[in-house]
């Protein structure tokens, strides 16, 4: 039986959200957070994913930078090409868990810097963010950050 504790930023979130149970948690980690009769619209939402990642990408490579209605990116200048496999983000914390996922996609920013961006295809309930971003935000510069080299 694999032990190790292995967690992505979209699950790793959810430990931030105001009704955030520990035993549901240890739950989704033993059922490898695949609940029962929680499987709608994955592939909807992949497509459209990738729709929004290829209309950013196309307006970026067109014109040079995104228009002001995509402000505050409008300071990305092109996309960086990068390995689209999970296997390739990961980090071992001390504690030994793994943290690991895939980027929707990384920009390269006028100034120099890059920038991970992670699309969104669900407006959060309540004006509640289900995932935390600030978490996931985390989560990249604790996973990239190693991997820069």
């Amino acid at each position: 039986m694999d032990t190790d504790l292995a967690i992505t930023p979209k699950r790793l979130g959810l430990v931030e959200i105001d009704s955030f149970c520990p035993r549901c948690y240890w739950y989704l980690l033993k059922q490898k957070f695949h609940p029962p009769f929680d499987q709608f619209g994955g592939a909807i939402f992949k497509s459209m994913e990738q729709a929004q990642m290829a209309v950013v990408g196309d307006l970026i490579e067109k014109n040079g930078t995104l228009p002001e209605e995509f402000a505050p990116f409008c300071d990305l200048v092109g996309q960086v090409q990068f390995p689209r496999n999970w296997r390739r983000f990961k980090h071992r914390l001390d504690s030994g868990v793994l943290l690991y996922g895939e980027p929707d996609d990384i920009f390269q920013v006028s100034d120099g810097s890059i920038a991970v961006i992670d699309f969104k295809t669900a407006r959060p309930k309540d004006g509640k963010d289900p995932c935390s971003v600030a978490t996931e935000f985390r989560f990249w510069g604790t996973v990239l950050l190693p991997n820069s080299g």
